[in-house]
């Protein structure tokens, strides 16, 4: 939405369940999205400038592998883990590295639930598809 005549945006109760990661509001706009069900994560955007607010729709885990370029012997877990939740918007806690394997670095991840007090995480599931 880059509208430089928009002035107001009201989303409210529409029963939105999911919103584009962007919404490139001008930066007068006012802006309202609650009472919506949306899923964590959404924007930080609509969150602090929407007043919008998320649920996780599930508590379980989920696991992915992922190669990288690198050697096994000079690989960083802690920096790596450390990068991979600022980019996924997740606690670095709910990162759990199952397995190293070489041929580059090989790893198998596994994502929990975000704790009961986080702030727009999403759940598990939808932080390995994202």
């Amino acid at each position: 939405v880059d509208s430089p005549v928009m002035t107001r945006i009201n989303y409210t109760s529409n029963q939105f369940a999911d919103l584009v990661k962007d919404l490139n509001l001008p930066p007068t706009a006012l802006c309202s999205i609650e009472s919506n069900p949306l899923l964590c994560p959404i924007s930080w955007e609509a969150y602090q400038r929407c007043n919008a607010r998320c649920i996780v729709e599930n508590q379980d885990s989920a696991t992915f592998y992922l190669r990288i370029e690198g050697q096994v012997e000079t690989f960083d877990k802690g920096k790596f883990l450390n990068s991979l939740s600022a980019v996924a918007n997740c606690s670095v806690s709910r990162f759990t590295i199952l397995k190293i394997t070489s041929g580059s670095v090989i790893l198998n991840i596994q994502v929990g639930p975000p704790p009961p007090n986080s702030v727009n995480e999403g759940s598990a599931t939808r932080t390995v598809a994202s």
